[in-house]
């Protein structure tokens, strides 16, 4: 998965920090079974009022237009020019988007979103959906600091199933993300995503 499309979404976190992560995948081939199946095609992100011609090509648009690439109608997303990294869509209510990332010390770890479809085509492929970083709990006051005397970020009131391990906020189960997933959906900030056309 193009880590690219998972550094845009992980930007909607409140300063990222705050953010569900695993050094683990806790989802796998089992939990896919049930996902909704998205179209494959261009698809784009972004900011809704962003004015452009989607007939053009992809390098004519502007930067407040997100293009990205579905393959297999599964999630197989590919934004931006790297395909790194695996991603993984697990179905349920909502669905769950599991993200390889890789660590500047060449750690890796997973992040995960939150998605909904919110449209469908006549074959019953998702073709606008709306996704959101699964957060730890309600986001801490300004004022909050680290023993260390440093800002803290990572919430006060972790989610059930949810634990603050070296200063970010760690899930060690499946069902721990799911009900997060739930929980930050009414606070976060949701991105759209939309399907324009079969081919880039």
């Amino acid at each position: 998965m193009a880590r690219a499309f998972a550094l845009l979404l992980l930007t909607l976190a409140l300063g990222g920090c705050n953010m569900v992560v695993s050094p683990t995948p806790l989802f796998g081939p089992a939990d896919a079974a049930g996902a909704p199946g998205l179209r494959s095609g261009l698809w784009v992100s972004g900011d809704p009022a962003c004015r452009f011609d989607a007939r053009t090509p992809v390098a004519a648009w502007p930067d407040c237009a997100r293009p990205g690439q579905i393959e297999n109608g599964r999630g197989k997303l590919l934004f931006g020019d790297e395909d790194e990294g695996e991603m993984l869509l697990a179905g349920g209510s909502p669905a769950i988007l599991q993200v390889q990332m890789g660590g500047s010390d060449g750690d890796e770890g997973y992040a995960f979103l939150g998605l909904r479809p919110t449209r469908t085509d006549g074959a019953g492929r998702v073709v606008e959906y709306v996704a959101w970083v699964v957060d730890c709990g309600p986001p801490p006051p300004e004022d909050a600091r680290n023993p260390d005397g440093s800002r803290r970020y990572v919430s006060l009131q972790p989610g059930p199933g949810l634990a603050v391990e070296d200063g970010g906020c760690v899930a060690h189960s499946a069902q721990a993300v799911r009900a997060a997933a739930v929980a930050s959906e009414g606070r976060a900030r949701l991105e759209t995503f939309r399907w324009l056309r079969d081919r880039p």
